[in-house]
């Protein structure tokens, strides 16, 4: 996404408008959007090498100050007159509002919502590293990925969730309520690890687009090259789950159905099969057709060999299926035919479980009991599945 300005009053009908002030280096993360009263400045939410932080665009000449790199994600952005407001989170805080001047000066919390019940637990180790993984024109590359491990100074090797995160043109998000259950996962023991791959946003436009009909067949061997790195470092061992909602739904589907490097897998609203959800997605229609290079008539071969429904009879691990009802986005026929699809062909532990009224986003905002059950599930799900070794086993056969 980029930011476009129109003048409304027609004064730039000589061609000039609309116009991109910042070019499409400037990669916005939703429409955060917030007007300088002068009506000289905006300020967005920018995404840049896995941060999402605020960037000032000058409207006449389009010059970009982006406010110092940190370690956090802004997740939503106000102004009023010479202040900015925004809320902001990082990987070992939940969400606080803060505010600084429109220079980036002045930065102060005026929250602590989260501080006292935060402070009483054990937060996770956390770090930001780069990993050399393959990048399907057989060459490497380097990518980031987040390494959360459990409180304590225990060096592993640990049991692994390996998060997939949406979209794919997006980031792992710092985003505290999507994510309940990799906090609960640390405080047992587990180290959470959050790639993002090729197809990410924030890496430029060549990163994001070489995914376009490589769904899976890119991204999944960087993240499995990662778990050999971790392992490697004694960081890792078998006990390996994944997990992954929407995109990532597909990608940990794909994964369990293409490789046998994990013991259990959860797949939250997926794209299962990508030939019906190009017509039952409230976006298929045309999110699909960019996302698969191709309109569906163009390639009929490509949306079947790229959906995760066809690799059924090779899933070797326990899945979990968790699913909105309502859900339009990756509707439930979706979780429906993949959970179909696993019963059939596969002899291991699968569930489904379907949320009444829950939409894509009831992880984080749904009913409140419905948000407890499908974090706890994952939790027990991974641990029940995927955390204990078997004895005598040390993985090579998986």
């Amino acid at each position: 996404s980029h930011l476009w300005v129109l003048d409304v009053d027609g004064s730039g009908v000589d061609g000039s408008d609309p116009r991109m002030p910042a070019g499409e280096d400037l990669q916005l993360e939703g429409s955060h959007i917030a007007w300088h009263p002068s009506g000289e400045r905006i300020a967005v939410v920018a995404s840049a090498r896995g941060m999402l932080d605020i960037a000032v665009v000058h409207v006449d000449d389009g010059t970009v100050r982006h406010a110092e790199r940190r370690l956090r994600h802004v997740l939503s952005l106000g102004a009023s007159q010479e202040t900015l407001v925004y809320a902001a989170a990082t990987m070992r805080w939940p969400v606080e509002l803060h505010a600084s001047t429109w220079d980036g000066e002045d930065e102060r919390r005026i929250t602590s919502a989260n501080r006292d019940w935060a402070s009483r637990r054990d937060r996770p180790r956390v770090s930001l590293r780069s990993f050399t993984v393959p990048d399907g024109g057989g060459g490497t590359e380097e990518i980031d990925a987040w390494i959360l491990r459990p409180a304590g100074d225990g060096e592993g090797p640990f049991p692994l969730l390996m998060d997939m995160h949406g979209g794919p043109q997006t980031v792992a998000m710092i985003d505290f309520p999507n994510h309940v259950y990799w906090y609960a996962l640390c405080s047992k023991g587990w180290m959470i690890v959050a790639p993002n791959a090729v197809g990410s946003a924030g890496y430029g436009d060549d990163f994001a687009k070489r995914l376009r009909g490589r769904w899976g067949e890119l991204d999944l061997p960087q993240y499995l090259a990662i778990l050999d790195t971790l392992r490697r470092e004694g960081l890792a061992d078998h006990r390996v789950a994944c997990a992954g909602k929407s995109y990532g739904g597909f990608l940990s589907a794909w994964a369990v159905g293409n490789s046998n490097a994990f013991r259990a897998a959860v797949v939250s609203a997926p794209v299962a099969n990508v030939e019906s959800h190009t017509g039952t997605s409230d976006t298929g229609y045309y999110v699909t057709p960019y996302a698969m290079g191709a309109e569906i008539d163009e390639d009929r071969e490509r949306y079947q060999r790229l959906s995760p429904v066809e690799y059924c009879n090779e899933v070797a691990c326990a899945t979990l299926l968790l699913q909105g009802q309502d859900d339009q986005r990756c509707p439930v026929g979706q979780s429906e035919e993949l959970f179909a699809s696993l019963v059939r062909h596969s002899r291991m532990p699968c569930t489904l479980v379907v949320y009444p009224g829950g939409s894509h986003d009831m992880a984080a905002s749904g009913n409140p009991k419905h948000r407890v059950d499908y974090h706890q599930r994952i939790v027990d799900w991974v641990s029940t599945h995927a955390g204990e070794a078997d004895a005598g086993d040390d993985g090579a056969s998986r």
